[in-house]
């Protein structure tokens, strides 16, 4: 009696010979009775994929390519596959996504030109794909194509205005500039954003993909693309710096803009710097110094000059600025000069803003840590922490879940010592200090703390503090995701392997 191997082969062999006669029913029936014995194989899966696509039945082809996405992620093919079903079924939304995902997959695997022809078709699927842009117009720097990058950089300028976010559409005209100074389309662009006039979106290429109105149809399958800003956001220092740079950026654009008009002798709206921070406090605010100052931090910031650029905020703080932005802003820049005291003098001064609260919590504890002052860092360290966990789980249990790590921090701060201090530190930091960290937490939060019968969650704090160091919380992810999918010898090992950095957990 033939095996599951024979059996395989034997229907693989019939699938692609059936295939070869374009005799595409049979070909699927083959290919099926194949996956019967190895389910998951990903030559079977893309076999019938194929023949469901000859058949014209998009959306069940869709769902073998997805399924071969999943397990070959650092195939690009399945992703371009999926990107012309998607245009096929209109939904070019989706297919713009997919493509630009196959783009992502060529750039790892270091076909530019690949990458080229995928991000250009993402765009001219989905002209206002930000991410496919910004690719193009870094990789077309990187070929010294400097037309066609001074091109991109101006289209994720037209993006960016059109968000609001004035500090990346200077930013992006400014590194046109750089690279072609003689572009007229550049200076065009820099003149109407200045004159407060929107700069036209981008639209779709000459010949390119009609852009349809998606069908929104729930039967589709879906690739699981990264949603909202989650698919290239920054750890929370990284991301609190890009919020201050921009509020000092668009007061100081604001300002600019402003210079022809009469100037108001008790103005007090330079702006809420940062969201919900309410208006600027100022003493004997010389507005025109501090312009011209803001304006000089932010040219400097791009050239990586922090020493210069902290110098002129210094000043500008001088001719009266007072805001959560600049606070910020100062303690980053002292950050990146290596100045861990003067990081935790400058951010002594307390900073409201929520967008900016985590970030200065994360950077008070890095460098109360470098400093020696431990408990200080791990007090920092668990706010930071108490911060992320509560972002991630639902407005009800907010509150419950926030008096829960009060206690705790209290409690670690009194009873634990120096070493079990910095070990929460390397802790936390191991957890925060990543690219997509909400999106990581999550994760953590569904494989380590599965819903129980009590309505409150669990602080992360909890693990935190037993498992000592983020390399177990990892692993216990892992071993937990092997289990649920049946490779239990491999979660066994794992959990032997972890054992050896924590043996009593």
């Amino acid at each position: 009696m033939p095996g599951p191997n024979e059996i395989y082969k034997e229907m693989m062999e019939k699938g692609h010979s059936a295939a070869w006669d374009q005799e595409w029913n049979r070909a699927v029936a083959f290919y099926q009775q194949a996956l019967n014995e190895k389910p998951g194989d990903l030559k079977a899966l893309t076999s019938v994929a194929l023949a469901f696509y000859e058949l014209k039945e998009f959306k069940e082809s869709l769902k073998y390519y997805i399924k071969v996405a999943k397990l070959s992620p650092s195939d690009p093919v399945p992703f371009e596959k999926a990107s012309m079903i998607y245009e096929k079924l209109n939904q070019n939304k989706y297919a713009s996504d997919a493509a630009y995902r196959a783009a992502e997959v060529q750039i790892k695997n270091k076909n530019l030109k690949g990458a080229i022809e995928l991000y250009s078709r993402s765009v001219s699927l989905l002209p206002e794909n930000l991410h496919a842009h910004s690719r193009l117009a870094v990789i077309y720097e990187r070929l010294g194509k400097k037309q066609q990058a001074v091109r991109e950089y101006i289209q994720v300028a037209s993006l960016m205005q059109h968000k609001g976010d004035v500090e990346k559409t200077v930013q992006s005209i400014n590194r046109a500039l750089q690279l072609l100074p003689t572009s007229e389309e550049a200076h065009q662009a820099l003149e109407m954003v200045r004159r407060g006039t929107l700069l036209p979106l981008p639209e779709r290429p000459h010949g390119g993909t009609g852009l349809l109105k998606p069908v929104m149809d729930e039967e589709t399958p879906q690739l699981d693309m990264p949603k909202g800003n989650e698919e290239e956001s920054d750890n929370p220092i990284e991301e609190a710096h890009k919020v201050a740079l921009a509020a000092l950026a668009e007061e100081f654009f604001k300002q600019q803009i402003a210079q022809s008009t009469p100037k108001k002798s008790e103005r007090q709206d330079l702006m809420d710097i940062v969201k919900g921070t309410g208006p600027l406090e100022t003493k004997e605010v010389n507005q025109e110094k501090v312009m011209i100052r803001l304006g000089s931090v932010l040219e400097l910031e791009m050239q990586g000059e922090y020493e210069k650029a902290s110098e002129e905020l210094k000043q500008a703080f001088s001719e009266g600025l007072q805001s959560d932005a600049g606070t910020f802003e100062m303690g980053y820049l002292m950050d990146k000069q290596g100045r861990p005291e003067s990081v935790t003098r400058h951010l002594q001064r307390e900073i409201k803003s929520p967008d900016l609260i985590l970030g200065t919590r994360l950077l008070l504890g890095l460098n109360y840590r470098k400093i020696g002052k431990i408990s200080e860092a791990a007090r920092n360290c668990l706010v930071a922490l108490k911060i992320a966990d509560s972002s991630i789980v639902s407005e009800e249990n907010r509150i419950d879940l926030q008096q829960m790590y009060e206690t705790i921090i209290e409690s670690s701060i009194k009873e634990l010592d120096e070493n079990a201090m910095d070990q929460i530190c390397d802790t936390v930091i191991g957890l925060l200090m990543r690219s997509n960290w909400q999106s990581y937490l999550k994760n953590v939060r569904v494989q380590l703390l599965s819903p129980s019968n009590t309505e409150t969650p669990v602080p992360l704090a909890d693990v935190l503090v037993n498992a000592k160091s983020s390399q177990i919380i990892d692993a216990l992810t892992d071993i937990r995701m092997l289990a649920q999918r049946g490779l239990n010898r491999a979660a066994m090992e794992n959990a032997f392997f972890a054992l050896e950095s924590a043996p009593i957990y």
